[in-house]
């Protein structure tokens, strides 16, 4: 078994930093410690592996393009790069030959294929299942809204899981792949790849550097049961029979944050293999080092296992072989690094093996193929897994509740006791909220995902994902109607829209990291008159606060460099020339209060104030000590509504007078709740696939079965582990 060490509890809180690491490295480029794009730290350039690695291997391109991620079939290969999918003919007699392409695929990241359907994760886009029983004709299937960032992919018989980084896992049911269905969600860490074996899953988890084991001896009540420490950032897994290989990168494990020159600075990269015949025990059994790199951007890092040869592609570095005969004792047999591209070699961000090659990912340029003797097509490991029967879904909740078919992202007050409601691939709905609850009464099938939706006079504006942004009227008998579109030139999605300047202007976030600011008009027209996309870029999750309440003043949350403040007035926008500097987490924000803002973080709920500069600690609201409340704020009088995305927690606090705090309520949900609406005066809880939720709250302070104290990201189970693991297994 592994061997374990204690270490404290201010250990574990330090992997959950939602910041994670690539935060960190560009404020290690702002100070200078790295070359000026903030990509390379300037004392640890990527070598070429010496001998004890074995011979270098050949790599040809194929011709194809970038590439992100590569799967096999047998006699077919499927690609998926730039928004694209390509099939290819393995069997030519050759070099592999394209027989047919898919575009409109948004931001790819992974692929795995199984009985005729590729599932393509796309990050803000979702999960695309593909047709490919056709390879000359691939088609789009089905979409799946995920709760994030869709990251990781596993495939077993009638069960997919798609892991969304801190969003966790969702497990989907895909006995019909042209229809996914949402089974349960698990929150483990930040997810970054999936392996089956049998009724149990592995989750490669990125900064908390440890690998998750999941029992999903019930599908809709998965259990964590283990977690494995890795010397590096965990992410790519591999099982054959009862061998685990996971690939790891960046900084070595180490008490707080490696530094430049520290041992553990760079040391991450390797491979390690663990015997998981008893799951719940896994057994480390050895590990390899690769030489020692940083690199942020494209950091991901994959394995695949054969009965003796590991495959590793560690980006930078390259793909390696290794010889497992004796899994013991692993022994680097070749490696090969793919052609420079902007000084450093081509990153390999995964591969797939065929018979005698390797075809290895090249993010930057091209599909590669190295050609290798003992490479071989590999084959699933364990049972395929068998879809559970239907459940009554509302049965589970202990809030009132409207059930649909779709995601509850977001909510908007429209006309009297009538709601929008953003509802992911459901469309856009609008509720009638009354003493009676809550009721449909109109949808509006969208192109893309419903993310986000405001309203102001008769006209709504929801955020389509890649459908675009969509201007829509009301109509006399209570309907919408479209009467305008825009859409990003260059394809990328739309994931929140805020109004500002009495409805006149409109902030966006679009793609991953990209702001942009339209003018719009009444007859449903947009202008764009802004648009910016620094080298941090936006924090991902719902980064634009709402506007203040005289519509001028919109706060922007950066990826590293703190809020930022601009100005909408008479139909134009400029920055304010006041930036608040300090790091947010993505999951947190801001929400407008009295003459500034209320902010969040894990420290506690904090004042921010334009052009006010005050130490961190002096911002904190009094009383907020035991309150550590991550996630979404959004007010209503002086009570403080906070709800975070990742955990499924919301919190209902009262600002006093005074400018101290008290807590009213906590609950929980088992999806990914968005900002609370109060309506009627009722909480209205957007709450993901949990629909949406009416927590009707005492005045009184009170708990749903949570102890008010420190928050971690972990779930409770992942926070027991890791009081019992090692900082890493003695060597």
């Amino acid at each position: 078994m592994i061997a374990m060490h204690s270490f404290s509890l201010g250990d574990i809180v330090h992997p959950f930093h939602r910041l994670g690491l690539h935060f960190l490295a560009l404020l290690i480029a702002a100070s200078g410690a790295v070359a000026a794009d903030g990509l390379h730290h300037a004392g640890m350039p990527v070598r070429k592996p010496g001998p004890e690695f074995g011979s270098e291997l050949t790599a040809e391109s194929l011709g194809i393009g970038p590439t992100m991620d590569i799967a096999t079939d047998g006699r077919y290969a499927y690609a998926v790069g730039k928004g694209e999918l390509r099939a290819l003919d393995l069997e030519t007699g050759g070099k592999p030959r394209v027989v047919g392409r898919l575009k409109g695929l948004g931001n790819t990241r992974q692929i795995e294929v199984q009985d005729g359907f590729a599932f393509v994760t796309a990050r803000e886009e979702g999960l695309f299942v593909v047709d490919v029983r056709d390879p000359h004709k691939p088609r789009v299937a089905a979409r799946y809204d995920t709760a994030e960032l869709a990251t990781a992919i596993a495939v077993s018989g009638e069960i997919a899981a798609v892991g969304s980084r801190f969003a966790g896992v969702e497990l989907l049911d895909v006995k019909d792949p042209n229809r996914p269905r949402h089974l349960a969600t698990i929150r483990v860490g930040e997810v970054q790849s999936l392996v089956f074996k049998d009724s149990w899953l592995f989750a490669g988890c990125w900064s908390e550097k440890i690998v998750a084991v999941i029992d999903l001896r019930d599908l809709r009540r998965p259990r964590l049961a283990a977690s494995i420490p890795l010397d590096g950032n965990g992410d790519g897994l591999d099982i054959r029979g009862n061998l685990l290989a996971a690939a790891t990168g960046h900084h070595a494990r180490k008490k707080g944050r490696p530094a430049p020159g520290d041992e553990a600075f760079g040391h991450g990269h390797g491979v390690e293999f663990f015997d998981i015949s008893s799951p719940e025990t896994p057994c480390r059994l050895a590990g390899l080092k690769f030489p020692a790199f940083y690199r942020i951007g494209m950091d991901m890092w994959g394995v695949k296992l054969t009965d003796d040869h590991a495959y590793v592609n560690d980006t930078h570095n390259g793909v390696f072989v290794i010889d497992i005969r004796s899994p013991k004792s692993p022994k680097a047999a070749g490696w090969v690094q793919l052609r420079p591209t902007g000084g450093d070699p081509g990153p390999a961000s995964g591969l797939a093996l065929t018979k005698g090659a390797i075809l290895i990912a090249g993010a930057f340029d091209d599909l590669h193929k190295a050609p290798y003797v003992h490479a071989n097509e590999t084959k699933t490991s364990g049972a395929r897994l068998k879809a559970p029967a239907p459940e009554n879904e509302s049965a589970r909740h202990q809030h009132s509740c409207y059930c649909f078919e779709g995601s509850a992202h977001a909510l908007a007050s429209w006309q009297d006791d009538e709601l929008l409601l953003a509802g992911g691939s459901g469309g856009l709905y609008v509720i009638r909220h009354d003493d009676k609850g809550l009721k449909g009464i109109f949808r509006l099938p969208t192109k893309g995902f419903a993310r986000d939706v405001v309203s102001h006079g008769d006209k709504a504006y929801v955020a389509e994902c890649d459908g675009g942004l969509s201007a829509c009227r009301r109509e006399p008998d209570g309907s919408l109607a479209r009467i305008g579109n825009y859409s990003d030139e260059k394809g990328r999605s739309i994931t929140q829209v805020v109004l500002a300047d009495q409805g006149r202007i409109a902030f966006l976030a679009v793609g991953t990291n990209t702001l942009q600011v339209l003018r719009l008009h009444p007859d449903g027209r947009f202008e764009k008159i802004l648009e910016e996309t620094p080298k941090s870029g936006l924090f991902y999750r719902d980064a634009i606060s709402e506007a203040t309440p005289d519509g001028k003043r919109v706060l922007v949350q950066w990826h590293t460099t703190g809020l930022h403040e601009f100005i909408a007035e008479n139909g134009e926008v400029r920055r304010s020339g006041w930036t608040y500097a300090q790091p947010m987490d993505t999951e947190c924000g801001a929400t407008p209060f009295e003459d500034g803002w209320i902010a969040t973080s894990r420290s506690g709920p904090f004042r921010v104030k334009s052009g006010e500069e005050k130490p961190f600690e002096e911002r904190l609201i009094k009383g907020s000590d035991n309150l550590r409340l991550p996630g979404k704020p959004s007010m209503a009088g002086r009570h403080l509504y906070i709800a975070d995305p990742f955990q499924g927690d919301i919190t209902a606090l009262e600002l006093s007078s005074q400018g101290l705090v008290r807590l009213l309520a906590k609950t929980k949900v088992t999806g990914h709740p968005g900002r609370v609406l109060i309506h009627r005066g009722k909480a209205l809880i957007p709450a993901g696939r949990d629909g949406l939720i009416i927590w009707d709250y005492p005045s009184q302070p009170r708990t749903s079965g949570h102890k008010v104290g420190p928050s971690f990201f972990a779930c409770p189970e992942l926070v027991e582990f890791l009081t019992k693991q090692s900082s890493f297994p003695p060597k």
